[in-house]
């Protein structure tokens, strides 16, 4: 057995544990995102005929899919970096090249399904503002094009990684900054939770003179308060990341941290939204009768109550 080089299994085993970090914060969260998903997705199916459900059914099945996907991936690179520190260890360099070259094409696999997680997440919550403006599309159009920039940009960082991974020409490394999607996906959410959020405030203000009950208001507000909430939620989680990776590197524990934390928040936000909207309808529905006010409640927000109705 050969001498180990002690700054090459340094490095390596910096890498261990920094997936081992982003696994076990990723599957942790991915646990919460399970039970979260089966609610939403029976909460969903047991009202199919409801305006939009099957979209909102088909997404959020797939968000759990490419979640699943996503903490498969997670483990995997950590069992194959682990071999990866043990061929390092036995010196069996041409093994040594094979299992690298697998843990880059895991790496690869998992920023394509973050930036189509990311892809899919946003669309969700467009279509949402889209139903909540009266199925307008007006108030979308900005939010479509950043959400375009946004995976456009996020595509081509994926890609560029993989190139420098393999080349030294590096054509995109002194353009594109990785941080750049996910400070277009901030601006996204917050347009859009302005949006979501803002058209819901102003029905509630036209309807307050015959919202005589203060049921169906407390339910414009709080369905204000989950918009602000989920959008707040996945924006802080990104902007953490962006500062650790910034100022703590992207080597730092607390870095792969946020980066198994951002993998999986960015399912949870909108699946939590339909999990609570789903519940507080069926809670309604067993406590108190429709009104005729209430109808014209229910007309008024049917976009933003029909994700879970």
């Amino acid at each position: 057995m050969q001498a180990v080089d002690s700054d090459l299994f340094s490095h390596f085993w910096t890498f261990v544990k920094g997936s081992l970090y982003d696994c076990m914060t990723g599957l942790l969260l991915y646990g919460i995102l399970l039970v979260l998903a089966v609610i939403a997705l029976h909460l969903l199916l047991s009202r199919p005929e409801a305006p939009g459900n099957r979209y909102f059914i088909a997404i959020t099945g797939t968000m759990l899919f490419l979640s699943t996907t996503q903490a498969v991936l997670q483990s995997a690179l950590v069992l194959f970096e682990f071999r990866l520190l043990s061929e390092e260890l036995a010196g069996d360099l041409d093994a040594i090249t094979q299992t690298a070259w697998t843990c880059q094409v895991v790496l690869f696999a998992q920023a394509v399904v973050q930036v189509t997680n990311v892809l899919l997440a946003d669309a969700l919550l467009i279509y949402r503002c889209y139903l909540v403006w009266g199925r307008n599309i007006y108030p979308v159009i900005l939010p479509v094009g950043m959400l375009a920039a946004c995976t456009a940009l996020g595509y081509v960082s994926v890609f560029e990684m993989d190139i420098q991974s393999h080349d030294d020409h590096r054509p995109f490394a002194q353009v594109l900054d990785v941080r750049i999607p996910f400070i277009i996906t901030i601006l996204t959410n917050v347009v859009l939770t302005i949006l979501i959020a803002g058209r819901i405030w102003w029905a509630r203000r036209e309807l307050h003179p015959v919202l005589s009950e203060p049921a169906l208001t407390h339910r414009y507000d709080t369905a204000i308060a989950m918009i602000l909430e989920s959008g707040a939620v996945y924006c802080a989680a990104v902007i953490v990341w962006i500062l650790a990776s910034t100022y703590c590197g992207p080597e730092s524990p607390f870095t792969y941290i946020c980066t198994g934390a951002v993998s999986q928040l960015v399912n949870i936000a909108p699946t939590l939204i339909i999990v609570r909207v789903g519940l507080g309808r069926r809670g309604d529905c067993e406590g108190c009768k429709k009104s005729d006010v209430q109808a014209i409640h229910m007309r008024r927000v049917e976009g933003f109550g029909s994700i879970a109705s």
